[in-house]
C-alpha cells in the first residue's frame, strides 16, 4: 500500500452498471446510468455523464452477479474527467442495517468480477 494514500479501505476496481437515483433534500433531482469505476468498504467512485454535487445523496442499485444490492450514499467529490464524463466519491451512509461482513462481501464479490 502507498504510504501517501491515505484511505481506510482498499480499493477494488469495478464495471458493474449501477442506477443511480439522485435525491437532494428529500427531492427527486435525476435519473440516470453510471458505472462504478472502484468500490471498498466505505464508498464507491461513480462515472456518470451528468455532475452531482457534493453533499447530494445517492440510492445505488450496483449489479453485484445475479444480484441487485440497494446502497444509498453521499457525494464527498465531483470531478470532470479528460473524457468529459464526471467521477464521484461516494462515501456509504445508512449502512448500520448492514454489518462490516455484509460490506466485506459486496466489496469481493465486485474484486471476484473484475479479477
Amino acid at each position: 500500500m502507498d504510504p501517501m494514500d491515505q484511505r481506510e479501505h482498499e480499493r477494488i476496481g469495478s464495471l458493474n452498471l449501477s442506477y443511480v437515483y439522485v435525491d437532494e433534500n428529500g427531492t427527486p433531482v435525476r435519473e440516470g446510468m453510471g458505472r462504478t469505476l472502484n468500490v471498498s468498504e466505505s464508498g464507491i467512485l461513480l462515472e456518470t455523464i451528468f455532475y452531482i454535487a457534493p453533499g447530494n445523496f445517492l440510492l445505488l442499485n450496483v449489479a453485484v452477479g445475479e444480484e441487485l444490492l440497494d446502497l444509498k450514499g453521499r457525494v464527498v467529490h465531483c470531478r470532470k474527467n479528460a473524457a468529459g464524463r464526471y467521477q464521484a466519491g461516494v462515501e456509504f451512509s445508512d449502512v448500520e442495517n448492514m454489518s462490516a461482513a455484509d460490506l466485506k462481501q459486496i466489496v469481493q464479490s465486485l474484486k471476484g468480477q473484475t479479477g
